[in-house]
């Protein structure tokens, strides 16, 4: 057989030598594992094969994307795409809940929020209530809060237990403070009156730690929630009221011009608050000498008190303000709207009292003859119109905070007036929807009170109502 004609075996050659060679554009005869070029001329023969151990490349690379993952997971805790849960309601709890518990505050020194702060990274119980407060707060605006609500209470409540079994816990701060957000939480996500006994282990918490004069920010706020609640149950308050401080605005911070609130600058509308919650105080102790009387002497006893209390609010809102020619401009200063939520209170104040001695008129007790004009039915006409007027002339949050109350009591006195029931149930659906503090309740109290009115053609008690609905309600002062 001739050679063009033989079969030659297949070599297994690749089309390219090592990457050395290659590299200069010489022939190289790839020979293994160095070729002989490279080896002639001691150089590192490279892409002859492997130029590189596998084990050791697989194990480089592996050291490689352990670290690339680890930076990608610290910058993803650093930086979320998404908050987490916690970070929200912690959020909406610093830029909403801690400015409107006690006054609303567009500045940052806010003593409250500076307790909860102090204490609040190494308290598992007081973030707990931190965030069962915003989520229960979120929950009246916005769907698909409730099961994070009930997570972050109940969690907070069996903390909370468990701290109060340690006698160094149970005089802490922070545990005076998760109970007091607790019994807001109550007052601001359900119906019943589990806040009571909330703001009764503030009480004897306050006890323990001294008494209310030892931490007095603190004591302010639970004295806003022992009058409100004072009020509503008609019983005395748990503590008395001689704690509250009216300077507190002006020793709240060591920095010149700083003042809490920030819009009270001299101190003024804090004292008058004070002295409002003084008032209030009265009235619900006067409620209570009203049930308890039961012949002409406790009831002549009770008429005293009662002249003794309208005394008190004739004294303390002496000035008119709404004759002041200012407050008919089209800007209307925080300080002027502060005065007109002040005369609101009054009112409020003044129908309070009408409607707590009407059992005492019913049995022939009667105010002085210069008192009685104060409480005649043109004087309720006239106190259920300011507080309408009060109601519509107010924009800014922190005055807001303080019409349910005012509201309410007008709504209590007036009787089958379409116009005005209509004026209040859309003011306080309106303020309900932008503040911190609810008052569903007040809304539904009276709707219903209302309805009956109309139907038996009577006027009623709005406190006979709500013992036949079988709850209970708390509006903010």
């Amino acid at each position: 057989m001739r050679y063009r004609h033989m079969v030659r075996p297949r070599v297994k050659r690749s089309k390219g030598g090592c990457l050395t060679c290659r590299g200069c554009r010489t022939k190289c005869d790839e020979a293994k594992p160095t070729c002989s070029r490279c080896k002639r001329l001691q150089v590192k023969c490279v892409g002859n094969k492997y130029a590189y151990n596998a084990e050791e490349v697989a194990c480089e690379a592996e050291k490689q994307r352990q670290l690339v993952r680890s930076q990608i997971d610290s910058s993803l805790v650093a930086r979320p795409l998404l908050p987490s849960a916690k970070t929200v309601y912690l959020h909406h709890f610093v830029t909403v809940c801690s400015k409107a518990i006690l006054f609303a505050d567009d500045q940052t020194h806010n003593p409250f929020s500076r307790e909860i702060y102090c204490h609040f990274s190494g308290c598992e119980h007081l973030q707990l209530a931190v965030n069962a407060l915003a989520a229960g707060d979120l929950q009246r605006r916005q769907p698909g809060h409730n099961e994070r609500y009930y997570e972050f209470y109940g969690q907070a409540v069996n903390k909370l237990n468990a701290a109060i079994s340690n006698p160094k816990d149970t005089a802490s701060v922070a545990t005076l403070i998760s109970v007091l957000l607790l019994a807001f939480c109550e007052i601001s996500s359900s119906n019943s009156s589990a806040w009571l006994s909330h703001i009764k282990g503030a009480r004897d918490l306050l006890l323990l730690r001294g008494g209310p004069s030892k931490n007095p920010v603190l004591a302010r706020l639970f004295s806003i929630i022992d009058v409100g609640s004072s009020f509503f149950l008609g019983q005395k308050t748990l503590l008395p009221l001689d704690y509250i401080d009216d300077n507190l605005v002006m020793n709240v911070s060591n920095t010149p011009g700083e003042y809490w609130p920030c819009w009270d600058t001299t101190g003024t509308s804090t004292a008058r608050f004070n002295q409002r919650l003084r008032i209030v105080a009265s009235l619900s102790s006067l409620q209570l000498s009203v049930k308890r009387s039961t012949n002409l002497a406790s009831r002549e006893a009770a008429m005293a008190e009662a002249r003794g209390v309208l005394e008190d609010i004739i004294d303390h809102w002496s000035a008119p303000v709404f004759q002041r020619p200012q407050l008919h401009r089209l800007y209307i200063s925080s300080g002027d709207q502060i005065d007109i939520e002040d005369s609101a209170a009054k009112s409020a104040c003044i129908l309070a009292l009408i409607d707590i001695t009407i059992p005492l008129i019913e049995h022939g007790c009667r105010f002085n003859l210069n008192e009685q004009y104060l409480v005649s039915p043109i004087a309720v006409a006239h106190h259920v119109d300011t507080i309408l007027a009060a109601s519509s002339m107010l924009t800014e949050q922190y005055c807001l905070a303080g019409l349910p109350w005012p509201l309410f009591m007008a709504g209590v006195h007036v009787f089958r007036d379409d116009g005005r029931e209509m004026a209040i149930l859309q003011t306080l659906k309106s303020i309900s929807s932008s503040i911190f503090h609810p008052c569903e309740g007040a809304i539904r109290l009276l709707q219903v009170l209302w309805e009956r009115q109309r139907a038996d053609g009577i006027k009623l008690c709005w406190r006979k109502v709500l013992d036949e609905l079988g709850g209970s309600i708390y509006i903010m002062l």
